[in-house]
């Protein structure tokens, strides 16, 4: 972010034929993902060198990705310090992996990475180019802006692409700045909304630009988030912080991103630190899940595919249609291997009163969705509210009614 420093809504199932109402309206395409395929692409941002907060315990660290479920971690450059690098050890060996960001010297930062992903298998996950170099600066090679940014990428991209034990390992762009198509594998954005705004417009913007730049390269966004630093530091509540990162997750993915790492894992900071930059964690300092947390962990438990078979691309089709979504709103299909299919279901109205830091209590609408034929068993859930079901599991349904105010729903339709 910037710098590394720096409603529930009612649901009510109606009636005893379940009327799952998923309807298509014309403003937004329905699309469909495998489920491994999204959680493998979810994220965080943690900062295990910063020894005065909460990451500088590394037990505590992998033990809060695996509350949430998440094997995806995006650090800094691998330092020299080898109680650093123990650190990042006990993470990794968790069954964790990193996106290292490189913004110092490229030999000698390689060479670490290479004997770290030597000493702990898969632990690589990605090298990524600078970070946000219209923030913090660099200079290489005499040049400097975005001429500096461009050419540190081309000989980053070079050294890995070189060495005998990285080569396969993606490189990302450095972030929101361009370089040479040629010498990077992912594009790299990092979309934040402001204000309690809701993330899609931000992240769409993000996402159509930087693949407009990049024709054929996959996009990553590797920071995105909201803090709950109030007192008119644009914060919102961590009830809303909760609502828009499940927002934030499904709208990127929606969108076609190939990974999305949410900034970040930990507050910086106690509640008495000051300042946006010390609040963005799903948890707090001390390691305590905020409601983003637990909403996250839930909605990653609910997709999680332990099917060990991996069915063939393309993925079989699921006909439904939605009726009375709001233009808001969007639905995204995850199909499980098992030939269970998710219905992710929210919509985005304005929920947050920036100026009076109040959440706005948002009137459900019901929407209906219709399948072409009887399907089930057929449970709902809502992620922010816990992971077990709203209602009874019924089977045989030919459409279900549910009341939509803003933040997710999933329909989970078994395969009989």
């Amino acid at each position: 972010m910037g710098s590394w420093q720096s409603r529930r809504f009612w649901m009510a199932v109606y009636g005893g034929a379940l009327a799952i109402l998923l309807a298509q309206n014309a403003a937004a395409s329905v699309g469909v993902i495998r489920a491994k395929d999204l959680v493998d692409g979810l994220g965080v941002n943690t900062h295990i060198p910063y020894q005065w907060s909460g990451y500088w315990d590394a037990n505590k660290t992998a033990a809060d990705l695996k509350f949430l479920g998440i094997k995806n971690a995006r650090d800094l450059q691998l330092g020299i310090s080898s109680t650093e690098q123990n650190r990042f050890g006990t993470v990794a060996d968790a069954g964790n992996r990193f996106d290292f960001i490189f913004e110092y010297t490229i030999p000698d930062g390689i060479a670490r990475v290479e004997s770290f992903a030597t000493a702990h298998p898969g632990s690589a996950l990605a090298i990524e180019g600078p970070n946000e170099i219209s923030n913090q600066p660099i200079t290489y090679n005499g040049l400097t802006g975005q001429a500096g940014g461009a050419a540190y990428q081309g000989a980053l991209y070079g050294a890995v692409k070189t060495s005998a034990v990285l080569s396969a390992t993606p490189v990302y762009s450095l972030s929101d700045s361009r370089a040479d198509p040629a010498k990077l594998d992912f594009a790299n954005s990092h979309p934040y909304a402001r204000y309690g705004a809701q993330p899609f417009a931000t992240l769409q913007k993000s996402y159509n630009s930087w693949s407009g730049i990049y024709p054929g390269k996959p996009v990553v966004f590797t920071e995105t988030g909201y803090h709950t630093q109030l007192g008119g530091a644009g914060g919102v509540d961590v009830a809303t912080q909760a609502t828009l990162t499940l927002n934030s997750v499904l709208d990127a993915f929606w969108l076609g991103v190939a990974k999305v790492f949410l900034y970040e894992m930990l507050d910086e900071g106690s509640s008495a630190k000051v300042g946006s930059q010390w609040h963005f964690g799903l948890f707090y300092s001390d390691h305590t899940p905020k409601p983003a947390a637990t909403a996250l962990a839930n909605f990653v438990t609910l997709i999680n595919d332990a099917t060990v078979a991996r069915r063939a691309s393309p993925l079989p089709n699921f006909p439904y249609t939605a009726a009375n979504l709001p233009s808001t709103a969007k639905v995204l299909r995850i199909a499980k291997d098992d030939g269970t299919q998710i219905l992710a279901v929210w919509n985005e109205p304005v929920i947050w009163n920036a100026k009076t830091e109040q959440p706005i209590a948002i009137t459900p609408t019901t929407v209906t969705v219709n399948f072409d034929s009887a399907v089930g068993p057929v449970t709902i859930y809502d992620p922010v509210a816990g992971a077990q079901p709203l209602s009874g599991t019924m089977t045989g349904a030919r459409s279900v009614a549910i009341q939509l105010a803003d933040h997710p729903l999933l329909i989970v339709i078994a395969s009989r």
